[in-house]
């Protein structure tokens, strides 16, 4: 091993064994604290005397054979280079120790008392043997770690020393500088012996550091490095060889540290530690495992019972060690290591007492309920009262995790079922923020609170907010019917009450209509009998959807920037500002609605509560998916479901699902969004208004599969819903065209003809556009782009690119159909830079694909997407479907042409290549098996095309086999000729 930055030391013991060669002895004391390298320079000094010809007598002490008498001198008499004489003379001090063994007894030895005359005639015998030896040849003694040695051997050592000059003898003794005052009397003895020497063993510089890294892994480290492992370690070598055994060092490119909280400590690091401390004396092991417990020296005296100078002297030792700097752990593994080698008990009654200490000391809240929290708890009557002073601290510093943990354990020790309700209460609350599922383990105790009376008003009405959120529709229902009893008021739930209908309708069926029949905005009483109201801001914020669902838009868009301004963040100004937003997002405010977006976007990226912000993410992508900025809302709900997983949104994740569904769906991504719905949903989901945008988006999706009946069932259920809980309005989910759509696909023209006339004539904004341009699809030829033309024109008033692309999309296909080439090119590059701007690819795609029209068919196509959102041909091309002819709906699903007539039929190809005699061998597969052919030929896995369509692998499996019979085909590469997809058109 080389031995860095100890030059010096080398050089005296090499000075001093030439003066032992030449028969002249003495004493070598090599000192330092645990760790340093003594035995390292004992080893070496050992090396060289052997190359001279010297005789070796060597013994090392151990905290383990304190007890044992002599045992340095017989570890010393019994080396390689003994006599026989010298083994006798120990073993006949050890038996005159221990008693005969005809049980005589054992004489104790507990201290530094005198060797018994009888013992002392034995050591001048053995004395008299080492002599002779060193007439032969120079005799080296060496002792490592001699303050581990027996009492008796450190008698014998001095009775040896005394009578060494001049010798042709050298003792080198090793002792830690650790050692504590209690066992001094060698140590003075050592000082006042003539002819020693003493060598100071001290911890690397910086340079030494870096000198030892560069040996081990084999290249010199950055300053910034070298600094970080000496401030780790304190310069001690032991330490530093443990940290660098791990292998964040090694390879060609070692991952080098800036700071010491970089460095992995591994087992070896900790072990070093515990082996330095415990090695110590008593009161230096404590001091370090109090230190451990406490975080710093305050009161250490008084919880550990040592006198101040102890626990400052532990502290200097502890810090020379490498352990400390100051009253600080220079590594955190090193404390971690010591409380994990604290027995739990002692560790508890540790914590105990230094609360009650810092309690007494009027210390903060936060300080005293950590030493409470780590004892797990107090039987001190003022525990209960500081552990949620403490909670509601941290809970104003976003240390949720702390405030729930001391709400806890004070609830668990709380002697009156109300106050352990109230404490339950205010956990959920804050368990909520971080995560609403670990929320939803405290509502049946706390229902049971309510119905025994054991809850105030407003954490009732808090509980029924999270009974909503979690589906349990019926139980809040019931709270909000009746209250249970004295101290609940129809007042406390008047809040609840106001909003809740909005987004949980069936929970509310008696609410009053005056707001719902109400033009002019005139709200209604929620007063109770003592008239009290609640908060002007829930009142307010209770208004919003319902100016929205009444077409009061812009009254909706001014209530919400009234909320959103000066916004508390707290729990019930994070439920206004999710209103607020989603009330100008339904209200087709979009740059207002982007502008608070950001504005709570950057509140919330301080915060520390998940669910706040994975609240304001779900909306703020709904808003970016309604203005057609496709990346933003895939990044924002991928964001909403970082901070909340889907588990944890209870029927609030069908808003969510929906935007991810529907955002991938427009994008073209159809795995992706499969994947969304086969996430599990709660049932009662689709009993709330986040179960009508879920349908909506399922529906889409499935149009754009080609699944019309489907689609229709789910378009059908929103307007159902809608109607029932009086909320049709299409700004909020527009159901009609939607469904009119589905009906064209199924070739009912007149079904859709009648929805899109019904929305075109009640409703404007955005829902004007999505009509019109359904009503261009059921239009002649000449009437279509006029119509086409207003829809884009409504489309770019309101801010959404998406629709606004395929509306420009259409328009291209109506001009080309009109011979008008010059506004098709015109409106073809407008759509392809909106649809590129939105990224939307299948908008691109239907671009790309479209053929040649016929300028005399003067007949209207099929849309080639769902009105509502999402694309028909591209979409059904890359999942798998029959692309359509021009003027065609696309295959399986083949509806009547708007006006009557048979669908088109689709033109041989200018290359005479045989797409449609393929395209008419399909025609023996069913519809489902068309489907699985079409997703195989693209080059989907079994596993994937059952995602993508909601069926098993097995069902997938079984499709094929029969598709391959029918078509005569034997592997999936002579289907994909036989089966015509993108390229073939």
């Amino acid at each position: 091993m080389v031995l860095v930055e100890r030059g010096r030391e080398l050089s005296s013991l090499t000075s001093l064994l030439d003066r032992l060669v030449h028969g002249l002895g003495g004493l070598i004391v090599i000192s330092g604290s645990l760790g340093m390298g003594k035995s390292e320079l004992l080893l070496a000094c050992a090396e060289q005397a052997a190359q001279a010809g010297a005789v070796l007598l060597t013994a090392v002490g151990s905290s383990s054979e304190r007890s044992l008498p002599y045992g340095i001198l017989a570890q010393l008499s019994n080396s390689p280079a003994g006599t026989p004489t010298m083994a006798e003379l120990a073993r006949r001090l050890q038996d005159g120790v221990n008693g005969d063994r005809d049980g005589h007894g054992t004489r104790a030895v507990t201290g530094e008392e005198p060797v018994a005359p009888r013992e002392a005639a034995v050591l001048d015998l053995l004395w008299t043997e080492l002599r002779r030896v060193a007439e032969g040849r120079p005799v080296l003694i060496g002792v490592d770690d001699v303050h581990f040695a027996d009492p008796l051997s450190r008698q014998a050592l001095l009775y040896f020393l005394r009578r060494s000059w001049p010798s042709r003898t050298l003792f080198v003794i090793s002792e830690s500088a650790d050692a504590w005052p209690g066992h001094s009397a060698l140590r003075s003895e050592l000082l006042r012996m003539p002819h020693r020497c003493r060598l100071r063993v001290r911890p690397l510089s910086a340079a030494g550091v870096a000198e030892v890294v560069r040996a081990h892994v084999g290249m010199p480290p950055p300053s910034t490095a070298a600094r970080a492992y000496r401030a780790a370690t304190g310069g001690n070598p032991l330490f530093l060889r443990a940290l660098l055994d791990d292998d964040h060092v090694q390879g060609d490119v070692p991952a080098w540290p800036s700071l010491p909280e970089d460095l992995h400590a591994s087992d070896l690091y900790t072990q070093a530690v515990l082996a330095c401390v415990n090695a110590g004396a008593a009161p230096m092991a404590a001091v370090a495992r109090g230190l451990a417990v406490l975080g710093d020296a305050t009161g250490l005296d008084r919880v550990l019972d040592l006198d101040t100078p102890v626990v400052e002297l532990a502290v200097r030792r502890l810090t020379s060690m490498g352990v400390l700097d100051g009253a600080r752990f220079r590594h955190p593994a090193a404390r971690a290591a010591l409380l994990d080698d604290l027995p739990p008990r002692e560790r508890a009654r540790l914590h105990r007492r230094a609360g009650q200490l810092l309690y007494e000391r009027g210390a903060p809240a936060t300080d005293v309920a950590r030493h409470v929290l780590a004892a797990g708890g107090s039987d001190e009557p003022w525990a209960g009262r500081v552990l949620v002073e403490a909670a509601a601290q941290a809970s104003t510093s976003s240390d949720l995790e702390g405030a729930v943990a001391a709400l806890e354990l004070a609830a668990g020790s709380a002697r009156h079922a109300a106050r352990r309700a109230e404490l339950t209460a205010s956990m959920a609350r804050l368990e909520w923020r971080a995560n609403p599922a670990a929320a939803a383990r405290h509502l049946s105790q706390l229902t049971a609170a309510v119905h025994a009376g054991q809850l105030s008003g407003s954490d009732t009405a808090e509980l029924v907010g999270f009974l909503l959120w979690h589906g349990q529709l019926d139980e809040a229902g019931t709270l909000l019917a009746s209250p249970p009893g004295p101290d609940v008021t129809r007042a406390d739930l008047a809040e609840v009450r106001e909003w809740s209908w909005m987004s949980f309708p069936s929970v509310a069926p008696e609410r009053s209509r005056a707001l719902a029949g109400s033009a002019a905005g005139v709200g209604v009483s929620t007063a109770d009998a003592a008239g009290r109201r609640p908060p002007a801001r829930t009142s307010e914020r209770a208004m919003l959807l319902e100016s929205v669902v009444a077409g009061r838009f812009e009254q909706a868009s001014r209530a919400a920037e009234r909320l959103l301004d000066g916004l508390e963040l707290d729990d019930a100004g994070v439920d206004s500002a999710v209103a607020a937003l989603a009330a100008m997002t339904f209200a087709e405010r979009y740059d207002r609605a982007s502008y608070w977006a950001t504005r709570l976007a950057a509140t919330m990226s301080t915060s520390e509560a998940p669910t706040w912000r994975a609240r304001v993410a779900a909306v703020s992508a709904e808003l970016a998916f309604r203005k057609g900025d496709l990346p933003a809302a895939r990044r924002l709900v991928d964001e909403a479901f970082t901070h909340v997983p889907p588990h944890g949104w209870g029927v609030v994740v069908g808003l969510p699902l929906a935007t991810q569904a529907a955002t991938a769906t427009a994008m073209g991504d159809y795995l992706r969004a499969a994947q969304a719905f086969a996430v599990k949903v709660p049932e009662t989901m689709y009993e709330t208004r986040f179960g009508l945008h879920y349908l909506h988006a399922r529906g889409t999706y499935n149009l754009s599969l080609g699944r019309a009946r489907a689609a229709l069932g789910d378009f059908l259920a929103c307007a159902h819903r809608m109607r029932s809980w009086d909320l049709d309005h299409p700004a909020l989910v527009p159901w009609r065209t939607a469904a009119a759509e589905a009906y064209l696909r199924l070739g009912d023209p007149d079904q859709a003809r009648g929805l899109a006339q019904e929305q075109l004539a009640r409703f404007g904004g955005r829902s004007r556009g999505l009509s019109l341009r359904l009503m261009a699809a059921l239009s002649p030829g000449p009437r279509r782009a006029p119509l086409l033309e207003e829809a884009a024109d409504v489309f770019a008033q309101w801010g959404d690119r998406l629709q606004l692309a395929w509306t420009l999309a259409d328009l291209d296909r109506a001009y080309r159909e009109l011979g008008n080439g010059d506004e098709a090119r015109h409106a073809r590059s407008r759509a392809m830079r909106v649809a590129d701007a939105c990224h939307a690819a299948p908008v691109v795609q239907s671009l790309l694909d479209v053929p040649s029209a016929d300028p005399g068919a003067g007949r209207a196509a099929v849309p080639r997407q769902p009105v509502a959102s999402g694309p028909d041909r591209p979409a059904k091309a890359a999942a798998g479907m029959v692309p359509p002819a021009p003027g065609a709906a696309a295959r399986p699903v083949e509806p009547a042409r708007p006006g009557g007539g048979a669908p088109a039929t689709r033109p041989a190809r200018e290359d005479g290549s045989d797409a449609p005699a393929r395209n008419a061998g399909l025609d023996a597969l069913s519809t489902a098996e068309q489907r699985v052919a079409f997703l195989a030929a693209l080059g989907h896995s079994n596993r994937e095309i059952a995602t993508c369509l909601f069926i098993t692998v097995s069902t997938v499996e079984q499709h094929l086999t029969r598709v391959y019979r029918k078509l005569d085909v034997r592997s999936r590469k002579e289907l994909t000729g036989a089966v015509p997809t993108n390229e073939d058109r």
